[in-house]
């Protein structure tokens, strides 16, 4: 800022009279203090609004400048960063002072340039603090708060690019010694040396009635405090913005009602359909059919035949004095894929074909377990006879 002094930590020190103008308040500010000052009704802050501040983007910008030429007679850099105010608008959020508030920035219009390039838009703020000397007060600037995407505009079209940046100003107070307000402005940082720049040269550089935009070369670190700018006088930073204040806060969404309960699955066994009669063999080495079993609801069996240890024995010449288990007869597995019926198949093992052998009659325990596709098990259990047919 150039009114008033600058202290010894480069920060201006601002007479109080002039605050509105030197953190960019638009001229609507002070119709809203004059409203409050006489006592008139003053429309509800929680309504939602939507109002534009910043500059004119339906003119023409200036040709000559670009981040590497600098704005004369300033030398440039690789990226540059700009924002504005001027005696017809400002780049500050338009917040009454005396209220303060908080809202989002949801768009910003560009004007049309020859030679575009990546650009963001960044939410700066700057404080004023108040000093121990009446009417003085010192300007902070600034800190980079929050950046949007990186965007490219078309190249000769004027064209609104969509922000969602939250902006927020703190109401002014008397600003007695070491008090404090914060408010936000927009700029608009452009990335490549030589792309155009969204900036007119009004000639006004009149000192004390100019249009002075903030410029830094190279762009400053971002989320970071920084030192003051150059502030070329005579141009206008033509980038509109577009503010929506005092959002309604959406209803709840409904709770959506819980979803039945699925249906439990078939059992596993529901598609089994087993033999009622003997197994008959005459091919000792062959497989058995015990029956079949259709998917759905059953997937996946597996099939064991087994005979008490007794029976066993009795067909050994060994004798023990423990107690026999079981043996294994016979043993199978089945897939059974969707939508099919297959047969159910075992194969006798080498005792099951020892005692089948000798005794040509077994009784034996059939024991099936079905598996559906939901990895469900189910066991079923039955007695049945294998005969091998005599030649």
């Amino acid at each position: 800022m150039r009114a008033g002094s600058m202290n010894q930590g480069g920060e201006a020190a601002v007479p109080q009279g002039s605050i509105g103008r030197e953190i960019w308040l638009l001229a609507a500010a002070g119709a809203a203090v004059l409203l409050l000052a006489m006592g008139m009704a003053v429309t509800n802050a929680a309504a939602a609004e939507t109002k534009t501040f910043g500059g004119n983007p339906a003119g023409e910008v200036d040709t000559q400048i670009n981040c590497e030429d600098g704005a004369p007679p300033f030398h440039g850099a690789a990226t540059c960063q700009w924002a504005w105010r001027g005696p017809s608008g400002s780049d500050g959020v338009p917040f009454p002072e005396v209220t303060g508030g908080s809202g989002t920035v949801t768009a910003v219009t560009l004007p049309a340039m020859a030679n575009p390039g990546p650009m963001e838009a960044v939410v700066e703020t700057g404080t004023i603090i108040g000093s121990s000397e009446p009417g003085i007060t010192s300007y902070d600037c600034c800190q980079i708060d929050e950046i949007s995407p990186q965007f490219t505009v078309p190249a000769n079209q004027e064209t609104t690019i969509p922000l969602d940046l939250a902006v927020s100003n703190t109401p002014t107070g008397s600003f007695a010694d070491g008090e404090a307000a914060s408010y936000d402005g927009l700029a608009i940082v452009v990335l490549s040396p030589t792309a155009s720049l969204p900036l007119r040269h009004t000639g006004n550089e009149t000192i004390g009635d100019e249009d002075a935009d903030k410029a830094y070369f190279p762009a400053p670190p971002l989320t970071k405090e920084y030192d003051p700018p150059t502030d070329p006088a005579g141009y206008e930073l033509m980038a509109k913005f577009t503010l929506e204040t005092g959002i309604a806060t959406p209803a709840p969404a409904p709770m959506p009602a819980p979803a039945p309960a699925p249906a439990p699955p078939p059992p596993p066994n529901g598609g089994l359909k087993l033999g009622t009669g003997a197994l008959t063999t005459a091919n000792l080495a062959g497989p058995l059919t015990i029956g079949q079993a259709q998917n759905p609801p059953t997937a996946a069996t597996t099939q064991t035949l087994t005979v008490p240890g007794a029976a066993a024995a009795t067909a050994s010449r060994k004798k023990s004095k423990s107690k026999p288990k079981p043996i294994v007869v016979g043993k199978g597995s089945t897939t059974v894929p969707a939508g099919q019926t297959v047969a159910l198949k075992l194969t006798l093992t080498s005792a099951g074909r020892k005692l089948l052998g000798k005794k040509h009659s077994l009784k034996v325990t059939e024991t099936i377990v079905a598996k559906n596709s939901a990895g469900q098990t189910q066991t079923t259990t039955r007695t049945v006879t294998i005969r091998l047919k005599r030649k």
